[in-house]
């Protein structure tokens, strides 16, 4: 059987007794308990990780509580979670294999909403966070080269801060054409099947949807109970929206 690896990130703290602190205590005990007593543990464990930081959740808390929805076999909430982790540490391994092991247990096929435009110049191994760095650095550099130039005219920096301003032109655009290539996207949290229309009582279609996979946000219907989504295999249909997790490109 594969084994998955949790470890946890590991971090120092000021205080003892930090609600952080007190959750990877209790995540590690939960680990020596028997079977019976783990789902408590954990579950005590997630509810003092999401009292830390429940709005805006770092990528190694993201990947902490992942673990323990798999633990607890909530495969279509740890996916989720992972998802999320990985878009803001996309170059973590242990999020990535742990990501895929959580894809097997769910029965989620490896194909994913493909946008070859979204590769091409390489920001999906970069957070948001990063690519923003990248561009301020890039534009701190043109206005330092372009003072270069008015101070030391004579100096050849004139052609430095143009070509610096055009490659950050570039880059600019192309991390625009990312955003704009990569469609609002989310996960299944159950295995449902598509509907045909926005409503309970619609005929259902013969696709299902399984945990964990990602599916494009096509619309929302009036009553903004039901998502017309696109699986990564072209087909669409409808699902209750409280049976998604919204994710972010």
């Amino acid at each position: 059987m594969t084994l998955l690896l949790f470890a946890l990130f590991i971090s120092s703290f000021a205080a003892a007794d930090t609600p952080l602190e007190q959750a990877q205590q209790e995540y590690l005990l939960a680990e020596k308990e028997s079977v019976e007593k783990q789902h408590s543990r954990f579950n005590q464990a997630l509810a003092l990780y999401m009292s830390e930081q429940p709005s805006n959740p770092s990528g190694k808390l993201l990947y902490n509580m992942a673990n323990i929805h798999f633990y607890l076999k909530e495969f279509g909430l740890a996916i989720a979670l992972y998802r999320r982790a990985e878009s803001l540490l996309p170059r973590n391994d242990r999020i990535q294999e742990n990501l895929t092991i959580a894809l097997e247990h769910a029965n989620v096929q490896a194909k994913q909403i493909e946008r070859p435009i979204a590769d091409l110049f390489g920001f999906r191994w970069l957070s948001a966070f990063e690519r923003g760095l990248l561009l301020l650095g890039m534009t701190f550099a043109v206005f330092l080269f372009f003072s270069l130039h008015l101070w030391f005219p004579q100096a050849g920096f004139q052609l430095v801060w143009k070509s610096m301003l055009a490659l950050t032109t570039i880059i600019f655009t192309s991390i625009v054409c990312y955003a704009l290539a990569i469609p609002p996207r989310a996960i299944i949290l159950r295995t449902t099947a598509l509907r045909t229309t926005p409503h309970k009582e619609a005929a259902l279609t013969q696709t299902t949807v399984q945990q964990g996979e990602m599916v494009e946000l096509l619309s929302t219907d009036h009553s903004k109970q039901w998502l017309e989504v696109r699986t990564p295999f072209g087909i669409a249909g409808y699902v209750s929206v409280h049976g998604v997790y919204f994710i972010t490109p």
